[in-house]
């Protein structure tokens, strides 16, 4: 009995740390990538790549504004909804809002369009991950991609770099600390 209500106190626990702390500090981190794409947005306009009166500009920039405005709203769920209602019921915003953003790029030099499309790509990167990691159901699965990438990506760059001596000053100290 007891080992049961231990169990289910885990569990709760679990629960309550992935639906609360985690995902706040998830929407925190998200919101930080987007402000991070506004800023180089920004930036490129500060140095005259783009104008800041070039409506594929505004666009872009009114689109990291919503994503950073309501990143904590954003789920799978709700994105589905969406998905669905706007296809459905916003046929005629989507079309136009979709033939707007692609005339105002259109109009850009080929520089001023890879700047534009790139942080709109960075964008959409960003808000999949954020769905990815605070989805209880897809977060498991995730979690192992992620962690998978990360040690492939490990042992790709310590084949690459191969011992340092950055490597043997710390290889050194980890067998000094083992002898202890």
């Amino acid at each position: 009995m007891v080992d049961l209500l231990l169990f289910y106190m885990l569990i709760a626990l679990i629960w309550w740390l992935f639906a609360f702390l985690f995902k706040d500090y998830s929407v925190d981190c998200t919101r930080q990538r987007l402000f991070n794409i506004r800023d180089e947005l920004f930036d490129c306009a500060a140095r005259e790549e783009i104008n800041f009166n070039d409506e594929a500009y505004i666009i872009t920039r009114t689109m990291l504004n919503g994503a950073i405005r309501f990143a904590h709203t954003l789920s799978v769920t709700q994105f589905m909804v969406m998905a669905l209602v706007a296809g459905k019921k916003n046929k005629e915003y989507s079309a136009d809002f979709i033939s707007n953003l692609d005339m105002s790029i259109k109009k850009l030099t080929k520089h001023q369009q890879a700047i534009i499309k790139g942080a709109i790509f960075k964008m959409h990167i960003v808000v999949f991950l954020h769905l990815l990691n605070t989805s209880l159901l897809l977060f498991p699965v995730f979690f192992m991609f992620k962690i998978l990438f990360r040690l492939f990506t490990a042992i790709k760059l310590n084949e690459k770099i191969g011992h340092s001596t950055l490597w043997n000053a710390i290889d050194a100290q980890a067998n000094l600390i083992g002898r202890a």
